[in-house]
């Protein structure tokens, strides 16, 4: 796995974690605005992280040996 990709899991990591404990504190009704403005953050570099991994991946399909080219 090169380094890169390796720090986007991380970070994926970091932020569902973060996450988790927002949402728990929405269950709670204990989330401030702030809380909730943070989650929304969260979740939206969550998906650009995501699909920065789905890109990679897909770039990589097209790279392999013995692949016609699209």
């Amino acid at each position: 796995m090169e380094e890169q990709e390796h720090e986007i899991f991380h970070r994926i990591n970091d932020l569902a974690h973060e996450e988790h404990k927002l949402w728990d504190k929405e269950s709670q009704g204990d989330a401030s605005d702030a809380d909730r403005a943070r989650l929304a953050r969260i979740q939206t570099t969550l998906e650009r992280c995501w699909e920065v991994l789905r890109e990679r991946k897909a770039r990589e399909q097209q790279r392999r040996p013995g692949r016609q080219p699209g």
